[in-house]
This record gives structure tokens, C-alpha cells and sequence, in this order.
């Protein structure tokens, strides 16, 4: 079947494994997506719920309210002329669109409830440096910008979206726009910023803003999602979902310290640069394959766990966008999701057969990705164990960076260091790109690992995908990867891991808001900065 140009254009957008799925869907090789209860607008003449991943933070709020896990704040530096009249009244215009910005979180019958205020004026935080020297200016703005990452919300007295604006120069501003992940996600904070942009265009311009109406808001898909997943239509993906992890083991990763009692939520990152010819080879691979670039990443990372672990039984996580249907895409709001990819490492087989598997997985997990991960927890009811996270240990994720439109016109943005600090990571993680140079992070809870193993990893995991196409699973492509990583004996006699090293460090935009950054340790989120 041919696709008009237009939806050639739409697919070519979508991330790999959505757009693969898509095009199983359109030739009857995967069921239709679920479109039988359409959403439509709640009534708000009484509680409004909370989506089930809302619930999840707001259960984790009422047990440490001054933590600073969720802060997702987004740094803009602006340079040239500014029109702060024009920005004030975008961002009044931005905040009355979508009520997720000016919701706060109530309680009604022991439940959590989202409470929608009216439109109002943002109110914004300005501050003049331009009367300090260089030096005190500059270390004025790392503070502001720390200050912000570490700053509670309040999630009962909001507000739960707060901005932040900084005049360095006449010609120069840092705009700092702050949200709990409550109310927003990664693809959220390009929405904001992309309608930010074109407000404030109109607005200097003396336009109306022409931005499409929205026919829902973020409290009609809570409500039709508690809805939903109280009904028959998921019962399929929750059967798959049983079947799918039952007996799940953890993943044991070798650590530096014994695993304390409670995994606090102190993290760090680890920058690797993932040479542009790698990645581009990892394509190739899964092309021969008929897979993508995130599933031979998965599939790689996959016998990499299976080496350190010693286990053949491997699951990873990986964060989907949870917008499985058009007329979500706009909406700002808390939408991700996720999904558990599980794979047996035989070392009997070839990696080709490995991947295909990978590949299958990958499908099926995205067909069923409906079932938030937090009701996932509640039915596998997997063992309680305080010291570790459930269903999952390990994280893998490959994350889509459009071309950001994040600074406003007769404005530049240069990206510019900001101080940047991660603020929990209870389980390895490994993020990649797919910009240009592929820069990737590894992230690690520092109450197990210390940076010298994490980059030992992350060396690893370059240097098995830097080897030839293996000929068996157990051989990762002639990868030195020991089976009892102790790497006493890394790397072997006259071979070196490809380097790891990465540009000074700096903050770029990710759609999960991870920044590129040295590891640090620390309890404050990480700002944005483009």
C-alpha cells in the first residue's frame, strides 16, 4: 500500500518503534490501535481525578513533600532584543490554553484530586544582575539556577509551573521555566516552548496567536483513563502483561558497596560520545535485521547485563511518550510511561535470532503499552523489596530530539554550561540521541556504584558494540566482556574501550530532560539549557 506524501511526512516523525508499529498496523499485522471510546470533555461540576501515573507522584509527594525528584525545570538563554511585555502576556496565554499549568493537587475522600484554577497572570520572577561584575554575575546565575533545581513544589498550594526571568545584559536574559513532572512531561516542555515561541511572536507582532483549539485537556484524559482501565477494553493487555513477567527475576548487577535497606534516590551521570560511524553502523545492523536502532540498542545492552549479572533472564525498562492517540499529542501534560522489555540471553544462539526476538518484544510491549507502569506493580504484585525498584532494575532509552525551536524570535539562544546536577538515579540507566554526534549518559544510584564503574560499563558497552556482528550471543562480537566482571582483567593485553569522553560539560535538550553532564552528586534536578 502506498501512503500519501503526507503520511510518509508524519511517519518519518514518529520514533522508530512507534512508526514500526504503525506500519504493522496499516498491513493487518498488528491489531488496530484503541479508538473505541473516544475522549471527550469530564464534567467539572465535581472531583476531577488524577491519571494513575499523577497518583504514583502524588503518593510519593505525601511521603517526602520537600523532595526535588520530579523538578523538570527548562533553561533558555536569550540573546538580543527582549520584549517582556510581549513574553508576559505569551505566557498568560500558554497557561490559560492548557489547564495543566495552573492545576494543583487536592484531596477528596482520601484520594488524590487535580484541581483546575482559572486563568490568571503568570506571576513571573525577575532579577537585574547587570549591576554585578562578570564574575559575581556569573556566579549569581549558577545560584539562581540551583536554586531553582532544588526548590520544592508545593503540590496542594502550587503553583506547580513557575517561571523565572534574569537580565544579565541589555541584550541578554535566561529564562527558567520550572514545572513538577506532575503536571508535565519531556514532550510537554517542548509543547511549552514551542508555543511560547509562536505567542510571543504574535505578540510582538501585534497578531492573534493562531494556535488550533484544543478539544480536550489533561484532566477529560485522567478521567477517561481511570475509566478505561476499569473496563473490558484492556483486559488483553493485562492478560499479556501477566504472561509476560511472570516470575520476573531481578537484575544483579555487580556494586562497590552492599545494597543498603532503603536505595536512596542520590544519582549521577556519566557522559559517553557515541562516534557518529557507531551509530550509524548499529543502524545498518538492525536494518539487515529488520530491526531499529533502539532494538539492537536494547538487544546490546540486553548481553551486556547478561554478562555482568551472569543471568539469562534479562528486563529492562524504557520510558515511552504514553500518546498513543492524536488528540493527545498537543496536550501538556504527565503522559509517559514505562514498559518492561524482558529477553532470555541464550549463548547457544546467533545474535541475529537474539535481535529478531529483541524485535518481536519491542512490538509487542509498545501494542501493549496502555497499562501504566504503576498498574503494572499492582497486578504482577512483584516481591516488596525496599532496596531495589520493581520489575525493573535497568533502564534503556533512546530519545527522538526534534529540532528545537527553544528561543523566542529577535532572540539567539548559544548554548551556554549551567551548573547541572542529576537528581536520582535508583537503577543504571543508558539514554542516547539520535542528534548528530549521538551523545549518550549513563546513569547510576550513587548509593551502590562509584563513577569508575559506571564508565567501565559504558566502555564496555562501546567497545561490544564497536566489535564485529557477533556470531554467537556468548561472544558479543569477539566483545571482551568478561562473565564475572570483576574487570581485573580489563581490557585485555594491547585492546583499549573506545573513549568515553565527552565534550565540556553542558546541558543540552532531551525529551527526558537529562542533562550531558560529569557526575555529580546531588538531590537537585537538572535544568535544560538550549
Amino acid at each position: 500500500m502506498e501512503l500519501p506524501s503526507v503520511a510518509k511526512d508524519r511517519l518519518s516523525q514518529l520514533p522508530d518503534h512507534v512508526r514500526e508499529l504503525v506500519l504493522r498496523q496499516l498491513a493487518g499485522a498488528a491489531g488496530p490501535a484503541p479508538q473505541d471510546r473516544p475522549i471527550t470533555p469530564a464534567p467539572r461540576d465535581g472531583a476531577l481525578p488524577l491519571s494513575v501515573g499523577q497518583q504514583g507522584l502524588w503518593f510519593l509527594a505525601e511521603l517526602n513533600p520537600d523532595s526535588v525528584e520530579y523538578n523538570a525545570p527548562k533553561v533558555l538563554r536569550l540573546t538580543g532584543d527582549l520584549h517582556p511585555r510581549a513574553l508576559r502576556a505569551a505566557l498568560d496565554d500558554v497557561v490559560a490554553r492548557h489547564e495543566a499549568l495552573r492545576t494543583t493537587i487536592g484531596e477528596a475522600d482520601g484520594h488524590g484530586v487535580q484541581v483546575v484554577h482559572p486563568p490568571a497572570p503568570v506571576p513571573v520572577e525577575y532579577t537585574d544582575l547587570t549591576d554585578l561584575p562578570e564574575p559575581e554575575r556569573a556566579a549569581a546565575l549558577d545560584r539562581r539556577l540551583e536554586h531553582e533545581g532544588s526548590t520544592p513544589f508545593d503540590l496542594r498550594r502550587g503553583p506547580l509551573f513557575r517561571v523565572a526571568l534574569l537580565r544579565l545584559a541589555a541584550d541578554e536574559h535566561v529564562l527558567v521555566l520550572g514545572l513538577h513532572h506532575i503536571v508535565g512531561d519531556g514532550w510537554s516542555i517542548g509543547i511549552l516552548t514551542e508555543e511560547l515561541n509562536a505567542r510571543y511572536t504574535a505578540h510582538t507582532r501585534g497578531q492573534a496567536p493562531a494556535l488550533p483549539r484544543l478539544p480536550i485537556q489533561y484532566a477529560d484524559f485522567a478521567a477517561w483513563q481511570q475509566q478505561r482501565l476499569a473496563g473490558p477494553e484492556v483486559a488483553g493487555q493485562i492478560d499479556y502483561w501477566r504472561g509476560q513477567l511472570a516470575a520476573l527475576p531481578p537484575v544483579e548487577l555487580p556494586a562497590d558497596r552492599p545494597r543498603p535497606p532503603v536505595l536512596g534516590s542520590t544519582g549521577a551521570l556519566h557522559p559517553i560520545t557515541v562516534p557518529r560511524p557507531l551509530a550509524q553502523r548499529l543502524t545498518d545492523l538492525g536494518t539487515r535485521g529488520g530491526a531499529t536502532l533502539f532494538m539492537t540498542l536494547v538487544a546490546a545492552s540486553q548481553l551486556l547485563f547478561a554478562r555482568y549479572s551472569g543471568q539469562q533472564d534479562i528486563a529492562v525498562g524504557s520510558v515511552t511518550a504514553g500518546r498513543g492517540r492524536a488528540e493527545l499529542e498537543p496536550l501538556i501534560g504527565y503522559f509517559s510511561n514505562t514498559v518492561v522489555l524482558r529477553s532470555q540471553v541464550r549463548e547457544e544462539r546467533t545474535f541475529t535470532d537474539f535481535l529478531t526476538d529483541v524485535r518481536s518484544t519491542v512490538l509487542d510491549a509498545f501494542a501493549n503499552d496502555e497499562i501504566p507502569f504503576q498498574r503494572l506493580v499492582d497486578i504482577i504484585r512483584p516481591e516488596r523489596d525496599p532496596s531495589r525498584p520493581p520489575l525493573v532494575q535497568v533502564m534503556v532509552n533512546l530519545q527522538h530530539l526534534p529540532p528545537a525551536h527553544s528561543h523566542l524570535p529577535a532572540c539567539g539562544s548559544p548554548r551556554s554550561p549551567h551548573p547541572c546536577t542529576w537528581p536520582s538515579s535508583t537503577s543504571p540507566s543508558t539514554s542516547s540521541s539520535t542528534t548528530a554526534h549521538s551523545p549518550a549518559t549513563s546513569s547510576y544510584s550513587t548509593d551502590l556504584f562509584d563513577p569508575p564503574r559506571s564508565e567501565r560499563m559504558s566502555g564496555h558497552l562501546l567497545t561490544c558494540s564497536t566489535a564485529s556482528p557477533p556470531t554467537r550471543t556468548n561472544r558479543c562480537g569477539h566483545c571482551p566482556c568478561s562473565p564475572n566482571p570483576n574487570y581485573g582483567n580489563w581490557p585485555p593485553t594491547g585492546t583499549a574501550p573506545p573513549s568515553t569522553s565527552a565534550p565540556p560539560a553542558a546541558c543540552t535538550n532531551s525529551s527526558t530532560t537529562r542533562p550531558r553532564a560529569p557526575p555529580t552528586r546531588s538531590r537537585s534536578a537538572a535544568p535544560t539549557s538550549d
